[in-house]
């Protein structure tokens, strides 16, 4: 199964790594259609989780760059990335759960 994901969230997704990777994003977002004249973009703040499940089954290739900013081989996906990131943040809500009990 191929899922692209547009480059809006694939940018997104690397200013947000860049940016330290924040609970909340400020991204651009398309109402109505890419190749729609009438669409409309809007800036949103989205919570990282929403933009990692957006991302969770994206078959594009991540740049070398950001691959090796997240340990991973060159080549992986974004889909890859987000599924470990989302595991990581619940292992690491987990932890800090069971630290405070």
């Amino acid at each position: 199964l191929v899922m692209h994901c547009g480059g809006h969230l694939r940018d997104a997704f690397c200013q947000w790594l860049d940016d330290g990777m924040p609970p909340d994003i400020e991204m651009d977002v398309c109402f109505g259609g890419f190749n729609n004249p009438a669409a409309r973009w809007e800036s949103q703040t989205w919570p990282s989780e929403k933009l990692l499940g957006r991302l969770c089954h994206c078959t594009d290739i991540m740049p070398g760059d950001v691959c090796a900013q997240l340990e991973l081989e060159p080549g992986s996906t974004y889909a890859r990335a987000a599924q470990r990131l989302i595991r990581q943040r619940k292992l690491d809500a987990l932890l800090a759960h069971v630290a405070t009990d």
